[in-house]
């Protein structure tokens, strides 16, 4: 049996809650395989994907880079 931290699968719940509304079933849930996501799918009978190490770095790096450039704006700006 899996356990799950409350604030994650509730969480996890709504939001692909929301993306299910907007873009209806016929959709497919990529993620890194962390286990609250998976049952978030399968409750809610979306399509559960793993996506590979190379995006998942790839993904991370743009975030990052986002992050700092808004960092630095925010310190332009005051």
């Amino acid at each position: 049996m899996m356990t799950f931290d409350v604030a994650n699968i509730l969480t996890s719940m709504i939001f692909i809650k929301r993306v299910k509304a907007i873009y209806g079933s016929n959709i497919i849930i990529l993620t890194d395989g962390v286990p609250y996501y998976r049952a978030s799918c399968r409750i809610l009978n979306l399509r559960h994907g793993l996506y590979s190490i190379e995006v998942r770095n790839l993904m991370e790096r743009i975030i990052q880079y986002v992050k700092d450039r808004t960092r630095l704006f925010d310190n332009y700006m005051h």
